[in-house]
């Protein structure tokens, strides 16, 4: 009967606490998208991380470098008299530039 009553102990246990810290992970099936509490900044190396949706432990960590993500905003062509140009705009923050 005490065999009964610790196996039922350590069931529920396991059930009610969520996550156990194993080499492998039991909640790595339930790992949210990479999160940050860093301002992404362009040109600049960002903490990132991946949090357990059951126990909310922080399980995975990286440092990613966050670099410009540019749009053609403008593109004019050239004439008789001017050179033509594209200008190019950052997705992430106002930097511009023609080339």
């Amino acid at each position: 009967m005490k065999k009964i009553n610790f196996l039922i102990y350590i069931i529920c246990f396991f059930l009610l606490t969520g996550c156990v810290n194993t080499p492998e992970h039991i909640c790595s099936d339930n790992l949210s998208d990479w999160l940050t509490k860093d301002e992404i900044i362009c040109e600049t190396y960002v903490n990132e991380y991946q949090e357990c949706k059951v126990c909310h432990k922080e399980i995975n960590k990286r440092t990613k470098y966050y670099s410009h993500d540019y749009y053609e905003k403008e593109n004019v062509l050239p004439t008789c008299t001017e050179g033509g140009f594209i200008e190019y705009q950052c997705n992430n923050c106002d930097y511009t530039f023609k080339y």
